[in-house]
């Protein structure tokens, strides 16, 4: 990348299997450009890397982020990681760069959960749960039973996990986050709970 002095501003790293770039001002105000990088560096290996040059364009600012680039906005990235919650789930949530420094910081603390048709997570012990109505006014405690079947759709890897199940009820699981960041249910691991939990490592 070439500021106006005509000096050459560079960055290496190593891609394992694929790469994804993009170009493009998403602090429309400043009137420079950002190049994305998004690289795969393993199974769960996949990192974003972004570039800038300073306002005087004599040096390159970077910074980098765990994740691939799943889509683009005006303003923003809808960045992908696989997320250990029921099992492992591809998971999105939007982010932006920051207003001042040159950091992408997460825009809401929802993460939003890939649906696969063909998976479920079986519930092996009963468990109490906050049940969605249609009026938050109106929630209410609720259960699920041995053998209920439910996938996530959504977590903020801190409180809650919001389920769909088999039956179409919406409901939000508790959670809290152990001290290495395993994310427990009732004080006890996930898995304690579930059957047939699928991780990828």
């Amino acid at each position: 990348m070439l500021g106006t002095s005509g000096t050459v501003l560079k960055d290496t790293f190593t891609a394992e299997y694929f790469t994804k770039a993009l170009i493009n001002n998403f602090n429309t105000g400043d009137n420079r450009v950002e190049i994305v990088v998004s690289t795969g560096t393993g199974n769960r290996g996949q990192v974003i890397r972004a570039y800038r040059l300073n306002a005087a364009s004599t040096a390159l600012m970077s910074t980098k982020l765990d994740g691939w680039i799943e889509t683009v906005g005006a303003n923003s990235i809808e960045v992908g990681r696989y997320i250990d919650l029921l099992g492992t789930w591809g998971c999105t949530a939007d982010f932006a760069f920051a207003a001042s420094g040159f950091t992408l910081t997460q825009q809401s603390e929802a993460w939003q959960v890939h649906r696969d048709s063909e998976r479920w997570c079986t519930v092996s012990k009963e468990l109490i749960v906050e049940l969605l109505t249609n009026s938050q006014t109106e929630n209410c405690a609720g259960f699920l039973y041995y053998g209920d079947l439910i996938y996530p759709v959504e977590t903020d890897l801190a409180s809650y996990i919001t389920f769909v199940s088999d039956l179409d009820e919406t409901g939000n699981i508790e959670i809290t986050v152990a001290a290495g960041g395993a994310l427990l249910i009732n004080g006890t691991p996930v898995d304690d709970w579930f059957l047939d939990l699928t991780y990828i490592d």
